[in-house]
């Protein structure tokens, strides 16, 4: 699985410190996104190798009372991400 940090309102407050960015910390509401897949390795040609298609994809928001992330929907119903130039999931905020 993967995981993305995803900010609404972002913003780095600097402490006071314009100078130190070593105690610098982000603000703004967090939410955590989480894939899940299976990939499977599949043989195109020998001038290509090997593509990976993702099976069983799965996106899903971790609940942490204060989500800005309303809904993740799939623009399909099939759960394989094989070509990386079309929408797959669609973000609802």
């Amino acid at each position: 699985s993967t995981q993305f940090s995803i900010y609404k309102d972002f913003a780095i407050n600097n402490n006071g410190t314009p100078s130190d960015p070593d105690d610098d910390y982000v603000t703004g509401n967090e939410d955590i996104i989480t894939i899940t897949y299976n990939p499977e390795q599949v043989y195109v040609s020998r001038a290509c190798g090997y593509k990976t298609i993702y099976k069983n994809v799965v996106v899903s928001v971790t609940n942490d009372g204060d989500n800005w992330i309303q809904l993740i929907q799939s623009v399909d119903d099939i759960q394989t991400v094989e070509n990386e130039r079309e929408a797959h999931f669609k973000i609802y905020h």
